[in-house]
């Protein structure tokens, strides 16, 4: 790849062929990234550099993909050929984009120059580690379709919830939703809004291309003293809203529930509770601009005792929301909920005590909040939804979420499904029937690790719904317990969207003068989930047993008809 002197000097980078800018960028080679960045290599040694640039130009579009080895090979040819030409300006743009995309770009000091070995160091340093202002800002370099003639880029600082104002050094200011045309090179950024907290970067500007910005800023925090207690600032209440994600969790058997979680990290991690995500197949999200996540939601952490559990998104956020321990009895929070599954809302409570670490609430909170923020005036999280009058304390999470940015480090990251096996708490369901009239199942959890509140009761024919796990079942007429036995529900979500099963009928015999019932399990799940029964005690004699099925001809369930006579 060395050259034993520069090629002669042939105007700017846009400076290209008639006939290479006639064409799609998508045109211009055929096939992989990697395919196109050869392609640039053999021109280039073939001295046909500007066909090698444009070449390099497509490549290099993070469109294409993730940084990797053939992309930084290809940041570092276009650096030679520019630092080659005599645009060492031009050279250095690029490589402190590169760097900012990819701080670890290896650099390849047997194939290129000097030079580009050296260039690369100095844009390292003149990048150097994150800022306060990249930890709120959200960049995009959008390339055009077609190779661009233009030697200038441009920049566009995108409007958002709040009146943005822009100010370019050594350019003056711009507001949101302009875009100006920019030579290449770095630029400092400054964006600044009323009641907020403003934000300094820097970010590069590439020939043809347009660099957009996006500013998440951070309320100003309102000292307690500048507003009564019960107060909370508007500053305060928007940032919030803008932070809070809005969860559908689906689990078999019943109608999707919906709950909420806070962003509190700038990779997606979101806290909510335990008890909003247990037993869950599948989540979706649905973020403050409306945007829906159908896939792709993990469980990054979660401590069943603390009822606390962390959710990593695909998604990136800027000025996460932040947990207190700070939680004093008569204090006044600000639950964000959605009523029936609809739009956000800030409810205003107060906090009467709180007990081994569950806030004891005075005022009671409407549907819809299940995981979902408490803040306090200052905009930190103190607690999470758990029930009509009680929160979690948020002091509870801060294991969770070290533990949470542990894992997302790892890549140890299972579904919703996959961390509900591993707690049993996937979902199954039993449909319990009897000829009788006025029958009533009472149905209550065996296991220790289901919870109190999947006892459930109904009059038959009646269909139960839980975790996996063991259940025993009280038959009561007129009040009176008649017939007593155990089941189990069990999941299996191992890739099977059904899980078919013979049907079959069989008897036991039952030595008490009750009334004839069937239990019947459900054998067709939509996500896979299977039901098995077990037979035994309450009202046998001894003289009855496991039942043997036999065949009726019916597939997709398994009834177990148990006569009393």
């Amino acid at each position: 790849m060395r050259r034993s002197s520069p090629a002669a000097t042939r105007g700017g980078f846009f400076v290209l062929l008639v006939l290479s800018l006639s064409v799609p960028t998508a045109l211009l080679a055929q096939g992989t990234r990697a395919d196109m960045i050869e392609q640039a290599m053999a021109a280039y040694d073939d001295f046909q550099s500007e066909r090698a640039k444009a070449l390099l130009w497509t490549a290099l579009d993070p469109a294409t993909g993730a940084p990797d080895d053939a992309w930084a090979a290809g940041v570092q040819l276009m650096a030679q050929i520019l630092i080659e030409e005599g645009d060492e300006a031009l050279a250095e743009a690029w490589l402190r984009w590169a760097v900012r995309q990819w701080p670890e770009l290896p650099v390849d000091r047997g194939t290129f120059l000097p030079e580009v070995v050296a260039a690369v160091e100095v844009a390292r340093s003149f990048v150097g580690s994150e800022t306060s202002g990249d930890r709120v800002t959200r960049t995009r370099w959008d390339w055009p379709d077609r190779v661009s003639t233009t030697a200038e880029g441009t920049l566009r600082l995108e409007p958002g919830a709040i009146p943005l104002r822009g100010q370019i050094e050594g350019v003056g200011s711009f507001p949101a939703g302009r875009t100006l045309s920019l030579a290449p090179g770095s630029y400092r950024i400054e964006a600044f809004a009323e009641g907020y907290e403003g934000a300094v970067v820097t970010r590069e500007v590439l020939p043809g291309v347009t660099t957009s910005l996006v500013f998440d800023l951070a309320p100003a925090i309102v000292a307690e003293a500048d507003l009564p207690d019960s107060v909370l600032p508007d500053v305060i209440r928007t940032h919030a809203l803008q932070r809070v994600v809005r969860l559908s969790v689906d689990r078999f058997g019943v109608e999707a529930a919906c709950a909420a979680g806070a962003v509190v990290s700038t990779d997606g991690l979101l806290l909510t509770t335990y008890r909003a995500v247990r037993g869950a197949e599948r989540i979706e999200a649905t973020l403050p601009d409306g945007q829906r996540i159908t896939d792709g939601i993990a469980v990054a952490a979660y401590d069943v005792d603390d009822d606390v559990a962390l959710l990593k998104l695909p998604a990136t956020f800027t000025s996460p929301l932040q947990v207190t321990r700070e939680v004093e009895r008569g204090q006044h929070l600000w639950a964000v909920t959605y009523p029936g599954c609809g739009a956000a809302m800030v409810e205003r409570l107060r906090v009467t005590a709180e007990r081994n670490g569950v806030l004891q609430l005075g005022d009671t909170l409407s549907d819809g909040a299940q995981g979902g923020p408490m803040i306090d005036q200052s905009g930190r999280i103190a607690g999470l939804g758990s029930g009509a009058l009680t929160a979690v304390a948020a002091r509870r999470a801060e294991g969770p979420v070290q533990a949470a940015e542990a894992n997302v480090l790892a890549g140890v990251l299972p579904s919703p499904a996959e961390a509900a096996r591993q707690e049993r708490h996937l979902y199954g369901s039993v449909r319990i029937a009897s000829d009788a009239t006025g029958v009533v199942a009472r149905i209550t959890p065996i296991d220790s690790w289901l919870w109190s509140e999947t006892a459930q009761m109904g009059t038959l024919p009646f269909t139960f719904v839980g975790p996996m796990g063991r259940y025993r079942v009280e038959l009561l007429s007129q009040g009176q317990v008649q017939r007593s036995m155990e089941f189990a529900v069990q999941a299996d979500l191992a890739g099977q969207l059904q899980i078919p099963a013979t049907a079959a009928v069989a008897e036991a015999e039952d030595g008490g003068g009750g009334f004839p019932i069937a239990i019947v399990i459900g054998g067709v799940a939509a996500a896979g989930a299977a039901v098995a029964l077990l037979m035994g005690g309450g009202g046998d004699d001894g003289g009855g047993g496991t039942p043997t099925p036999t065949p009726t001809g019916q597939p997709g369930r398994i009834t177990i008809s148990v006569p009393n006579r």
